[in-house]
């Protein structure tokens, strides 16, 4: 009976794994850039077994329909990883306007960036900071494990960061050659509860007044006329009348 039940067990596990690697394949498929994989992997190791992850899903919004690079979801909470390769990436003014649109419009609680560079060189750390921001995504054994590895420098004594986008770390480091050299890596994390300030305010009532325009013809409106915080708020109410009792 012992024998039957542990077999049953065993092979009810082994189709577990086998669904979850023909569900990471299936997934891995479907990513665009080198580094998007190398972080889709760690990711796929480190995160929690209730997380599903998502590359490529898009997400509608009033200036367009953008695709975060890869989606943690757990349960109706998500959050998201982009990978800025110099290739792709546009510009921070952008993102940041991007970056606001999503938060406001769907289940994404954070949006993580990260450089390529950094990707290369040090992802583990940054995948242990993020986990700090960000635990329930994660399996905290395995994370915990990999404290003794990670650089002093990117465990995150500062509280004060939960209310700052932009995290820069600064180690010392040898080149190619052996020559000592400073390495500097960034991570920008915008959070919906906790970094989402004001001027992304800013950006969503400028993009609410003008609906169906793109972020570049937005940022070519904002460029063309200044328009105080005060004022596009009145514009937007006088638009759209409904909202005004939830300001």
């Amino acid at each position: 009976m012992n024998i039957q039940l542990n077999n049953k067990i065993l092979s009810q596990r082994i189709k577990t794994h086998l669904d979850s690697v023909a569900d990471f394949w299936n997934k891995y498929e479907l990513l665009e850039s080198p580094i998007e994989k190398i972080v889709f992997e760690r990711l796929f190791k480190y995160k929690n077994e209730n997380v599903d992850l998502i590359p490529q899903k898009t997400i509608n919004t009033i200036s367009g329909n953008f695709r975060p690079d890869i989606i943690l979801k757990l349960g109706d909470n998500e959050i998201a990883i982009e990978c800025d390769g110099k290739e792709f990436h546009k510009n921070e003014y952008y993102d940041e306007w991007r970056d606001a649109m999503i938060l406001n419009t769907s289940n994404i609680q954070s949006i993580f960036r990260l450089r390529g560079t950094d990707i290369y060189t040090d992802l583990q750390d940054i995948i242990f900071f993020i986990a700090q921001k960000e635990p329930d995504f994660f399996n905290k054994d395995l994370i915990d494990r990999l404290k003794p590895s990670i650089r002093p420098e990117f465990i995150d004594r500062n509280e004060n960061f939960d209310c700052v986008v932009k995290k820069r770390v600064v180690y010392d480091d040898f080149g190619k050659n052996g020559e000592p050299v400073k390495r500097m890596v960034e991570v920008i994390w915008r959070n919906i509860g906790k970094s989402f300030d004001r001027f992304c305010y800013r950006e969503i009532l400028i993009a609410y007044l003008n609906p169906g325009k793109s972020i570049e013809e937005l940022i070519a409106l904002k460029k063309e006329k200044e328009i105080s915080t005060e004022k596009l708020y009145e514009m937007f109410f006088e638009k759209y009348p409904e909202y005004k009792d939830e300001k």
